[in-house]
């Protein structure tokens, strides 16, 4: 598995979830595949929910660092609205399983409010590899992009 950052930007349709995941999917062949599994539907869970609630083009980074090995994967949207964990099933409303799976997938996970929206965020390390120090850093640390 290689080093590098992975940089999309995607319309806000049923497409971009998937083409996301192929894209991942080549940065980590040959990584364990329990681990790549876990890292495509908490990549998933995140930019479903962009394309579900902002309607308009986001975009997707992911940073891939093959020694440790890990991943970190962020989500840029325009919507002003933070995500929040809901209790899944309530207010009649379906849905609300994914901020869980993101927490259950991830080693850590959080949302940044931006000038112009938000980067909700994932890491997530091979345990098979160890306990991994993800060198990248945070999007409001971050200049230029």
């Amino acid at each position: 598995m290689r080093s590098l950052h992975l940089a999309l930007t995607l319309p806000a349709d049923a497409t971009a979830a998937r083409t996301v995941r192929h894209a991942l999917a080549a940065v980590l062949e040959g990584a364990r595949e329990q681990w790549v599994d876990d890292v495509m539907v908490a990549t998933s869970e995140l930019v479903t929910n962009a394309a579900r609630h902002t309607h308009e083009p986001f975009r997707v980074d992911a940073w891939v660092d093959g020694e440790t090995p890990s991943v970190r994967v962020e989500v840029a949207d325009r919507s002003p609205a933070m995500p929040a964990l809901r209790h899944p099933g309530t207010g009649g409303r379906p849905g609300g399983w994914g901020l869980h799976l993101v927490r259950e997938f991830s080693a850590d996970w959080g949302a940044v409010r931006m000038s112009a929206g938000k980067v909700v965020w994932f890491v997530s390390r091979d345990g098979a590899a160890g306990d991994a120090v993800v060198r990248c850093a945070d999007p409001a640390e971050r200049t230029g992009g």
